[in-house]
C-alpha cells in the first residue's frame, strides 16, 4: 500500500517535471481559483453576518422612506427628524426602545490642549439599550442621564490616555472640548470597545441629541437623523411597521403636500412611503 503511494507520487513528479510549462500553468490556475473562491466565501460570511452580534439584532428596525420624484426620480434614503423617535415610542406600546442617531461631520474636538478631528455622532440614551456595546469604563444605564457627556470608542480613549498618561479607566470624569462648543466642555463618561467591522454603524464618540443643533447636519427636507427601534416581540414586526409608516405620513403630510404642489414630488399617494428594514 504505501509502495504503490510512493509510486504515484513519483510518477507524478516526473510528469511534472517533463511538462514544466503545462504544470505551472495548471497549478496557477487551481491556486487563482481557490483564491477566489476563499474570498467569495469570506466576502458572503461578512455581509450575512453584518450586525448580527447584537443580541436582539432581529428585533432591531430602522426607519427608511422611499420619495417618487416629478423627475422620475426616485430615492430612498433614511434622515428624519430626531423627534419622530420619541414620537413613535411613545404612541407605538409594542416600541421597546428608540433613538436618533446622526453624524456631526467630523468636528474638531480638544482633549489635554491637543486637537483631533473624531468621527463623532449624536444619539440618545436609548441607543445603548437598543444596541449591546461592551462598556470597558462607565455603565450603559447612567451615561448620558446628563446633557454634556461623551462616550468614547477605546481606541479614542488609548489616544487620550497616551497624552494623560493614564490608564483608560482613569479618563472617566475627564472633559473634551469642541471647537463650535468652546464654553461648553463634555465629561466623558463610558468607554466602549471599538465597533466591529461588520457593523453597519461606525464612529469613535458619541454625545447627547440636546446639542445637535451646535454641529453641521445634512440639508434634507425631512430632517437629518437615522430612528432606530426595537420591537418587544419579533411577532410585531409587521404591526410596528405600518403603525410607524402612518405617524411618519402624518407628521409629514404638509411638507409632502407642499413638495407635490411645487412640481417636486409626484401627485401620487406613494410619492412619499415610509418603511421599516430589519439592520
Amino acid at each position: 500500500m504505501i509502495f504503490d503511494v510512493f509510486m504515484d507520487l513519483k510518477y507524478a513528479i516526473r510528469r511534472i517535471l517533463k511538462n514544466r510549462m503545462n504544470s505551472i500553468i495548471s497549478i496557477i490556475g487551481l491556486t487563482t481559483a481557490l483564491t477566489s473562491v476563499l474570498l467569495i466565501y469570506l466576502y458572503v460570511h461578512q455581509e450575512f453576518n453584518y450586525n448580527r452580534f447584537y443580541d436582539c439584532n432581529h428585533k432591531i428596525f430602522r426607519l427608511n422612506y422611499s420619495l417618487e420624484k416629478a423627475d422620475g426620480i426616485k430615492d430612498i434614503t433614511v434622515l428624519l427628524n430626531p423627534e419622530l423617535a420619541v414620537t413613535i415610542k411613545n404612541k407605538i406600546p409594542q416600541i421597546k426602545w428608540s433613538t436618533s442617531f446622526r453624524s456631526a461631520h467630523h468636528p474638531s474636538l480638544k482633549f489635554e490642549n491637543q486637537w483631533f478631528e473624531q468621527n463623532l455622532f449624536i444619539t440618545e440614551q436609548d441607543f445603548f439599550k437598543i444596541f449591546n456595546y461592551t462598556f470597558l469604563a462607565g455603565s450603559k444605564d447612567m451615561v448620558f442621564q446628563n446633557p454634556n457627556e461623551l462616550v468614547i470608542t477605546s481606541s479614542l480613549a488609548d489616544k487620550f490616555a497616551g497624552i494623560k498618561k493614564c490608564k483608560k479607566e482613569d479618563l472617566i470624569g475627564e472633559s473634551v472640548v469642541f471647537k463650535n462648543l468652546a464654553d461648553q466642555p463634555f465629561i466623558i463618561s463610558g468607554i466602549i470597545g471599538d465597533i466591529p467591522e461588520n457593523s453597519s454603524l461606525d464612529f469613535d464618540a458619541l454625545i447627547p441629541l440636546k446639542y445637535h443643533e451646535a454641529f453641521n447636519r445634512s440639508n434634507n427636507w425631512f430632517g437629518n437623523s437615522t430612528i432606530f427601534y426595537e420591537v418587544d416581540k419579533k411577532e410585531n414586526t409587521a404591526l410596528v411597521e405600518n403603525i410607524a409608516g402612518s405617524l411618519i405620513k402624518e407628521y409629514y403630510y404638509n411638507l409632502v403636500e407642499e413638495l407635490k404642489s411645487d412640481n417636486i414630488l409626484l401627485n401620487t399617494p406613494e410619492a412619499f412611503s415610509p418603511f421599516s428594514l430589519n439592520i
